[in-house]
């Protein structure tokens, strides 16, 4: 593969250094690519001008090619990503909370990116804690406190699970109610209306009992009573006002 053959441009300003760095370090290992002075040589030749009067001033009074690639890395490093206070970056990380419209998927990254200056001695424990801790859903937060033997792994996977399940509840729900109001538009409301009233006139019959009182009879197979009719058809208007 030619040297040339990958964009390797770094914009300063524009592009993130380290991530930078990290492709170097994969199209050196790509190209079989070992001699320092080579390295030195393409990353100096791949910035932009602005990026290179840098490391003119970051070198002084060396000149940038009398540097190893690794001594140029670190200049720059030092001055574009200073390294930050591990308890402000802890503090950060202990706050985070998933947020109303983040998924499991996209918490669980963005806690692993406030971990990466945190220092943690055991980072799957802190990971997990802060997943339990920070999950938003009620009903997932005492699926994982249940658990006796919760690993991070294992508390991403039933988070996951929880909200792909309460996800898909949700949506069949929504598909009845739509099936319903559908099978109301279809009967039109002086039928639906009619076959209500049908059933309500035809189901219950109110007799007088030997001794004087009302009694009240129910004659339909599906036991309508006037009660229920009533409900029915307010339901119906309901739909019929909205539609």
């Amino acid at each position: 593969m030619a040297c040339s053959a990958i964009k390797l441009d770094f914009k300063l300003g524009e592009d993130d250094w380290e991530t930078y760095i990290e492709r170097l370090e994969l199209y050196w290992i790509a190209n079989n690519i070992t001699d320092d002075r080579k390295k030195a040589a393409i990353l100096l030749t791949k910035i932009s001008p602005e990026t290179y009067t840098l490391i003119r001033d970051l070198c002084a009074p060396t000149k940038p090619k009398d540097k190893t690639f690794d001594e140029i890395v670190k200049l720059v490093t030092e001055h574009l990503c200073p390294k930050p206070s591990e308890s402000m970056e802890r503090f950060h990380f202990h706050q985070a909370k998933q947020s109303a419209n983040e998924t499991i998927a996209e918490f669980v990254a963005r806690l692993k990116k406030l971990a990466l200056h945190c220092n943690f001695t055991a980072l799957e424990d802190a990971l997990r804690d802060q997943l339990v801790c920070g999950v938003r859903d009620h009903d997932t937060k005492v699926l994982l406190f249940k658990e006796e033997k919760l690993t991070f792994d294992l508390a991403t996977k039933i988070a996951t699970a929880q909200q792909d399940a309460k996800s898909n509840a949700s949506k069949a729900d929504h598909l009845n109610e739509e099936a319903n109001v559908h099978a109301v538009r279809q009967r039109g409301p002086r039928g639906r209306a009619a076959e209500s009233k049908q059933r309500f006139q035809g189901g219950t019959n109110i007799r007088r009992a030997d001794n004087g009182s009302k009694k009240k009879v129910n004659t339909s197979a599906d036991d309508v009573t006037a009660f229920e009719w009533f409900n029915e058809n307010q339901a119906i208007n309901n739909v019929f006002l909205l539609w």
